[in-house]
């Protein structure tokens, strides 16, 4: 406890700085998508839309002094009806390996390794992804990275917050908005599948552990989509939020050829998804949720959609280890939203733009711990992804 009260004035102080002096040569440079040599657990994510609108989604992950499944690798595929295949292994040993920071770019190259499933690699320019399994062969290339923040390649969804370090039990980094995608996939006696312009969204956790309930979704426009001829499709958003330390909070970012607009406490912050700036209203027996946050001068509407029978389960990082079917998530989801602007704190709201984000049904939205009752599974649950 003793070096948390010491990080603390130090912690407040890197947080007025990022609020007000966001510049300031006084503020670490730190590539948040490295290692975190300090945290509880990490885990990395990246979704990748393959041009046949199917979802391929990877999973590193570990979990310190972990009691039982201490390392986890994800992989799955999935269309939007929920149909394909899941593999999560659960290696006593995974390999992190950890390389300088470059001096242009801030950013780390760091690699992940196991002998018996495959390896992550993370350089400033590309991802990269090489599994070799009995019944799976898999290289996924990820490039041309679109960070949070264009004005800051090193920013995330937190903004100042993250200046918190270890004051807080939970972080959320997304590293790529939008990324290029090339693929090899190669699974059992299917054909193989491949192709050159995959999107993908990188992301990752790490802290102490997973909240106890949370809502997760993400989308973006589809490798098919003219982004040259119609700028609507240009269009992401992807947002995370739950309970954490009794409150409600949500992290929001909202991109188009227009806006670019991220909402996080204190404005969306409350208590049981109620706050002066944040209502939440979600149902995950009919695997929904809507949104609606504000600052004095933005609101953003969210409504997002995944039908039932479409999820999949997912492992989860709890404190102990990683915790089978602790959340469900579909990739073949819905989402729309709602743009609103105003010129005073006091003034009448004029919708400045709105829509579906993403070709329907290619939004991926997902339920974790106690935001989805376990009496749902059988009616959310891909057919595919149900215990014999």
């Amino acid at each position: 406890m003793a070096p948390l009260i010491l990080e603390a004035p130090r912690n407040i102080l890197n947080i007025l700085l990022a609020t007000f002096w966001p510049s300031s040569p006084l503020l670490p440079r730190i590539d948040h998508y490295a290692p975190h040599e300090q945290a509880g657990f990490e885990g990395y994510y990246t979704r990748t839309l393959l041009s046949n609108n199917a979802t391929l989604a990877i999973i590193f992950c570990w979990v310190k002094n972990a009691k039982t499944r201490p390392n986890l690798i994800h992989i799955s595929y999935t269309t939007p009806d929920g149909k394909g295949w899941k593999y999560e292994f659960f290696p006593d040993k995974m390999d992190k390996i950890v390389g300088e920071q470059d001096e242009q770019t801030g950013l780390r190259t760091f690699e992940f390794r196991c002998a018996e499933v495959g390896t992550m690699r993370v350089t400033p320019t590309k991802t990269t992804y090489t599994i070799r399994h009995p019944s799976l062969t898999l290289d996924l290339e990820v490039t041309n990275r679109t960070p949070w923040s264009s004005d800051d390649p090193l920013s995330g969804p937190e903004g100042p917050i993250v200046q918190t370090d270890r004051l807080l039990p939970l972080h959320w980094f997304v590293y790529s908005t939008r990324s290029k995608a090339t693929y090899t996939i190669k699974h059992g006696d299917e054909q193989a599948l491949s192709g050159d312009n995959g999107v993908a969204h990188q992301e990752k956790n790490w802290g102490e552990s997973f909240p106890s309930g949370w809502i997760w979704a993400q989308a973006f426009s589809s490798p098919k989509a003219d982004t040259t001829t119609n700028p609507a499709s240009q269009t992401s958003i992807c947002l995370a939020g739950g309970n954490l330390l009794g409150m409600s909070a949500y992290l929001i970012g909202y991109r188009s050829s227009k806006l670019s607009w991220t909402f996080l406490p204190p404005f969306s912050f409350g208590w049981q998804d109620r706050g002066p700036s944040l209502y939440v209203d979600r149902s995950s027996a009919n695997g929904n949720f809507n949104i609606t946050t504000s600052t004095p001068f933005r609101s953003l509407v969210i409504k997002a959609h995944g039908p039932p029978g479409t999820y999949i389960d997912l492992a989860a990082p709890l404190s102990d280890g990683h915790e089978p079917g602790f959340c469900i998530e579909s990739f073949g989801g819905r989402m729309r939203v709602e743009a609103w602007e105003r010129d005073w704190p006091w003034g009448a709201w004029r919708l400045v733009e709105s829509g579906e984000v993403g070709e329907a049904g290619t939004a991926a939205v997902e339920f974790g711990g106690a935001y989805w009752a376990e009496r749902d599974k059988p009616k959310l649950q891909s057919n595919d992804d149900k215990e014999d």
